[in-house]
């Protein structure tokens, strides 16, 4: 009955972001009042939460093979399963972003290797590919199977690296006053895919054997590097890293594990509140770059002197 009722809703969504998808593509960028001059938006922070939750998820699926937990095989499929979703979620993001998807195209055809879109696009490919071969059990042989674990290990990484390396490092502070940045940005990754993790054994009716409670640590260690992160380039006053709102929701996620683990509380609802509380902190953070750059200077100036300023700053409503 709960698969019935997951799989209706997905559904239903997915009918109706198909609907928005195509009027636009027909209407072109003014269905949504975004232009050549201001292009970003929800679609960005969308391609950036979704490829984090993909590679943390595919992150999870590599290491159960390659520690042989053949206990949480079916759970590793799941994950897989959710991180091609999440992909290809964040691939049709991306196109929207594009306004026409079949610019996509371009990128197979004039291949430039200075584009961070570019980049994105093979690696995101590739980590659709790598779950796909993964579900369907192309790999039979155990030499095969802990190699695609390594490689996927490695695209996982790239991949999710490649928005610190190439985006965020050119915003406007970049790793000169943020040590921490790459950390940040990878275990971002790791807090999404470990809640997402949590919430599936939730579903299954798991959440409390060893392994869930071990998922659980792990997630409180990600959260204290984060947070720890943060309140260390606070005193410098850069709100691209050091968000009060994922700082906030990082403490209040930290504090609710740390009492649940170590007082043996149920872990049914904590799993579940945890869950949604990263998930919306790992959401806002990368809001939060998205509009920080968008207000910042890379907006062009206005053409003429007479012109009104450009003034933009999406936020997540």
């Amino acid at each position: 009955m709960l698969f019935w009722t997951i799989f209706s809703i997905a559904t239903l969504l997915s009918i109706t972001g198909i609907a928005a998808i195509s009027y636009q593509i027909i209407k072109d960028h003014t269905a949504t009042n975004l232009s050549d001059r201001l292009p970003w938006g929800i679609y960005i922070e969308s391609f950036f939460f979704f490829s984090a939750l993909g590679s943390g998820t595919l992150l999870f699926s590599a290491i159960v093979v390659i520690f042989n937990l053949e206990e949480y095989y079916y759970l590793s499929k799941l994950s897989s399963a959710f991180s091609f979703g999440a992909l290809v979620t964040a691939g049709i993001v991306l196109g929207a972003d594009l306004g026409k998807p079949f610019r996509i195209i371009k990128m197979i055809t004039n291949f430039n290797p200075s584009s961070p879109l570019t980049w994105d696009f093979y690696f995101l490919s590739a980590c659709a590919v790598l779950n796909l071969v993964f579900i369907f059990d192309l790999f039979k042989n155990d030499f095969l199977l802990t190699l695609w674990a390594v490689v996927a290990i490695l695209a996982a990484l790239t991949f999710v690296m490649l928005h610190s390396l190439f985006f965020v490092s050119k915003s406007e502070s970049g790793f000169r006053s943020q040590p921490f940045l790459a950390l940040d940005v990878l275990v971002q990754a790791l807090m999404g895919g470990l809640a997402v993790i949590n919430l599936l054994l939730t579903l299954l009716g798991n959440n409390v054997d060893i392994f869930n409670k071990g998922l659980l640590i792990l997630l409180i260690l990600a959260l204290a590097v984060n947070a720890g992160g943060r309140i260390c380039v606070s005193h410098t006053g850069l709100s691209l890293f050091a968000g009060k709102s994922v700082l906030a929701l990082s403490m209040v996620s930290l504090a609710i594990l740390f009492f649940a683990v170590g007082f043996k509380a149920e872990l049914t609802g904590v799993t579940i509140l945890v869950s949604v509380l990263v998930l919306a902190s790992v959401f806002l953070d990368k809001s939060h770059i998205v509009r920080h750059s968008q207000s910042g200077p890379v907006i062009p100036r206005p053409a003429s002197q007479f012109d009104p300023p450009v003034l933009y700053t999406p936020s997540a409503v």
